[in-house]
C-alpha cells in the first residue's frame, strides 16, 4: 500500500461509513444465490438422491459467473473510467504531474480503483473452491479456471485503461464498445467451457502438451504484458504512438513465434497444406492492426522533419521514416517467417509467394487509405469518415455484387473473401485477378500522399530559409 494512488482510493472507498454498505450488498447477493438454489433443489429430491453432488456443481457454475461479472465487467469498467472522469473534472493534469513512475500510476489506477471488487472477488474464490470440490471438480481444474478468470480480468483491465488514455469526454470510452463485442461473441462459450470441466483437454505447443485453459491464459498474459507496456509508453511519452518501431517489429516476431507453437505439432498431418495456409492467414491479423498502433501523426512528421539537415530535406528522407515503411518491414517479417515455416513443412514456396504477392496488393490499399488519413487529418478532420466508408465498401461490396450477379468468384476482390477462397483451395488455386484492381485503387492515394510529403518538405525548407 505504499503507492499514493492506492492509498487515495483506499481512504475514499474503504471508509467505515461506506465499507459496511459494500459488505451488506455482497452478503445479500451471496445469500440470494444460496437461498434460490436451496428452494429449487428442495423440490428436486429425486435429483439430489441420484446425483447428490449436482447442486454443488450448479452453485460452482453460478459463482464462476458471478466472478466473471466482477473481474471481466465491473473491474475493467472501473479502470477504464478513471481517465475520462479526471478529464471531466479537469484533474488529469494533476495525475500527469504526480511524482510517480508510469508503472506506479498503472498499478495505482488498476488496483486502487478496484479495491472493493478485488476484496469481493477474493471472498468469491472461497465459495468457488468449496462448491467446486463438493461438485467433484479436481483441484487442478479449479486452479486452471481461476487462472483463466484472473488472466482475462487482467487483460481487460489493462486494455480498458489503454483505450481510456486516448479517449475524450466527447467521444467517451471506446472500451465500452469492445466490452459489448467481447460479451456478444465470447460469453456464449463460457457455459460450455465450465460444464465440460470433467473432460480436461490438452493442446500441443511445440514439443509440449499443455492444458487448454492454461494455454488460453498464457496467450492472454502475453497480450496483457503488451497492454501494460502500451500504458507505460503512453503515460511516459504522452504524444507518441502506442508502439515504437522496434516494439512493433518485436511484437510481430514474437506473435508469429507464439502462434507457430500451436501449428508446429501438426506439420506432418495429412492436410498440412491447409494447416500452413491457416497459420499464414492468422499471422496477418497483427500485420493489419500494428500500423494503426504504431502510426506517426502529421505533427510527428513535422517534428521529425525539423531535425533534417538542410541538404537532406527531401521527400525520400521523410518517406524513409513514414508509416508505410514500418508496415513494409512488418510485412517482410511475415513473409520471411512464413517462408521458413513453408520449408519446415516441406512445401513448395511458389504457391505461397503468389499468395503473398496478391495479399501485398490488398495491403497497399489499406496502407494508402491509412496514410492518406494521417497526412490530411489536420486540415480535413472528417477524412476519417470518408476512409472508413471506403474501407467498409472495400470489404463488403464484392460480397454484395457476388450475390446480385450470382457469381461467386466476385468475392475474391474483397480481402476477406480472398482469404476465405484461398484457404479452401490452397495450394491448387491462387487467384491473381485482384492484383490490377488493387494497384489501381492505391494509385490515387499514393499521388496524394507524396504530394503532401512534398508540401511538408517545401514548407520546412522555406521556414529554414527564413530563419
Amino acid at each position: 500500500m505504499a503507492n499514493p494512488l492506492i492509498r487515495r482510493y483506499q481512504y475514499s472507498l474503504l471508509r467505515p461509513e461506506q465499507g459496511w454498505i459494500y459488505g451488506v450488498v455482497y452478503v445479500s447477493l451471496v445469500g440470494l444465490i444460496l437461498i434460490v438454489n436451496l428452494l429449487f433443489y428442495a423440490r428436486q429430491s429425486v435429483l439430489i438422491q441420484q446425483e447428490p453432488w449436482q447442486p454443488f456443481r450448479s452453485l460452482f457454475f453460478q459463482f464462476t459467473l458471478f466472478q466473471c461479472i466482477l473481474l471481466w465487467v465491473l473491474a475493467p469498467s472501473n479502470a477504464g473510467g478513471v481517465i475520462p472522469n479526471l478529464m471531466l473534472q479537469k484533474a488529469y493534469d494533476f495525475l500527469r504531474l504526480l511524482p510517480l513512475s508510469a508503472v506506479q500510476k498503472i498499478v495505482g489506477i488498476v488496483l486502487g480503483r478496484n479495491l472493493i471488487l478485488l476484496s469481493a472477488a477474493a471472498a468469491n474464490f472461497l465459495f468457488f473452491a468449496m462448491f467446486g470440490l463438493l461438485g467433484r471438480i479436481s483441484w487442478s481444474m479449479l486452479l486452471q479456471i481461476a487462472l483463466l478468470l484472473l488472466s482475462v480480468g487482467l487483460f481487460l483491465c489493462l486494455l480498458a485503461l489503454l483505450l481510456s488514455l486516448r479517449s475524450s469526454p466527447k467521444r467517451g470510452n471506446p472500451f465500452l464498445l469492445f466490452l459489448v463485442l467481447f460479451f456478444t461473441f465470447g460469453l456464449p462459450f463460457l457455459p460450455a467451457l465450465i460444464y465440460n470441466t470433467k473432460e480436461a483437454r490438452d493442446v500441443s505447443f511445440y514439443f509440449w502438451r499443455i492444458p487448454l485453459l492454461i494455454a488460453v491464459s498464457g496467450v492472454l498474459l502475453y497480450f496483457s504484458v503488451w497492454a501494460f507496456l502500451g500504458n507505460r509508453r503512453w503515460l511516459t511519452h504522452e504524444y507518441e504512438s502506442l508502439f515504437s518501431w522496434k516494439g512493433a517489429l518485436l511484437f510481430e516476431l514474437l506473435f508469429l513465434l507464439l502462434l507457430f507453437g500451436f501449428f508446429y505439432p501438426h506439420r506432418q498431418a495429412e492436410q498440412h497444406e491447409k494447416i500452413f495456409i491457416g497459420f499464414c492467414i492468422a499471422g496477418l491479423v497483427p500485420m493489419v492492426l500494428l500500423p494503426t498502433g504504431a502510426c506517426r501523426t502529421y505533427e510527428k512528421y513535422l517534428e521529425l522533419s525539423r531535425g533534417f539537415p538542410t541538404e537532406k530535406m527531401s521527400v525520400f528522407e521523410l518517406f524513409r521514416r513514414s508509416n508505410p515503411v514500418l508496415s513494409m518491414l512488418i510485412y517482410l517479417i511475415w513473409v520471411g517467417f512464413c517462408l521458413a515455416v513453408c520449408r519446415l513443412f516441406a512445401l513448395s514456396a511458389a504457391p505461397f509467394l503468389l499468395f503473398a504477392t496478391v495479399v501485398f496488393t490488398f495491403y497497399l490499399v489499406w496502407l494508402g487509405l491509412l496514410e492518406l488519413t494521417v497526412v490530411f487529418y489536420n486540415t480535413h478532420s472528417k477524412i476519417i469518415l470518408l476512409t472508413g466508408f471506403v474501407i467498409v465498401l472495400y470489404l463488403f461490396l464484392p460480397f454484395i455484387l457476388s450475390g446480385l450477379f450470382d457469381w461467386e468468384y466476385l468475392f475474391v476482390f474483397s480481402p476477406l473473401g480472398y482469404l476465405v477462397y484461398v484457404s479452401s483451395r490452397y495450394p491448387g488455386e491462387i487467384p491473381l485477378a485482384p492484383v490490377l484492381p488493387n494497384l489501381f485503387l492505391c494509385t490515387a492515394p499514393v499521388f496524394q500522399i507524396f504530394g503532401r510529403y512534398k508540401w511538408m518538405m517545401d514548407t520546412r525548407k522555406s521556414l529554414a530559409g527564413v530563419s
